[in-house]
């Protein structure tokens, strides 16, 4: 998943960023129930196009 932004982020800032996910046990659940959505929704869509031919 790609987020639009300004600017990149400098390295010091991705590597807070990397380890702040890491630790953070609501961050975890956010990206796990993120990461849980978009499979469904490439399953699903798989499941149309099966569907269709």
């Amino acid at each position: 998943m790609q987020l639009e932004c300004d600017r990149k982020l400098k390295v010091g800032e991705k590597t807070a960023l990397m380890l702040h996910l890491a630790v953070c046990v609501h961050c975890r659940r956010y990206l796990r129930q993120l990461e849980m959505l978009n499979r469904s929704l490439k399953d699903y869509s798989a499941s149309l196009e099966n569907f269709e031919e």
